[in-house]
């Protein structure tokens, strides 16, 4: 979740051409109602913060350490500066269920295709209202990373997992994999969290938003 707009971007590059084992959807795999009846994030600033990075998160956004990105959250959307520094927002679904999975919506720049992309997500704090105020999230990937030196059927480096989550289907060219059902995301997101480094991406609630 780090540099959460740049980051995105960055992966929906990859996606389009074909170079990433993350999850990821032409059509959205969850719908509003997908998120009825589960807590839901808390609106405001949040900080989104690198590793074990330290900030106070009450003081001034514009103070804080590069470690830590402001972003609003209100109205279904992430906001925040992409890398030419120009607002953009992105749309999200967090699904009820076990894991929670989150469905973030992104039209790659170049391209102009929409995507979508899914984290894990696990709720570290609620409110007094029931609504997140800290969380941990990872990528949904479609299997263990591939080894470093992975190739394809045709000799080119191999990007997607070498043994895909139950449910993960490779397509022709082993390029990417995409989710038969929300239950094969499910399982993806739940085994996603193990590939990850152990500090993982945190997300904090720091105050309402202006």
């Amino acid at each position: 979740m780090r540099h959460l707009l740049q980051g995105l971007a960055v992966v929906a590059a990859a996606a389009v051409l074909s170079a990433c084992n993350i999850v990821v959807t032409e059509t959205p795999m969850y719908a509003q109602a997908d998120a009825s009846g589960a807590p839901q994030l808390r609106e405001g600033v949040w900080a989104m913060l690198e590793g074990d990075c330290k900030a106070d998160v009450t003081a001034d956004p514009s103070t804080w350490p590069e470690c830590a990105e402001p972003v609003t959250i209100q109205d279904g959307k992430f906001s925040g500066k992409n890398k030419e520094g120009e607002e953009e927002t992105l749309p999200y679904i967090l699904a009820a269920g076990d894991p929670r999975v989150m469905q973030i919506e992104l039209i790659e720049p170049d391209s102009k295709v929409t995507l979508y992309f899914y984290t894990g997500v696990e709720p570290l704090k609620v409110d007094d209202k029931g609504r997140i105020t800290a969380f941990k999230a990872w990528m949904v990937q479609c299997g263990p990373p591939p080894a470093k030196d992975a190739k394809r059927a045709n000799g080119q480096p191999r990007f997607v997992s070498e043994t895909p989550t139950e449910g993960m289907q490779i397509d022709a060219e082993e390029t990417m994999c995409m989710p038969v059902d929300k239950a094969a995301l499910a399982r993806a997101a739940a085994a996603s969290k193990g590939y990850e480094d152990d500090k993982g991406s945190r997300a904090i609630w720091a105050r309402e938003a202006p």
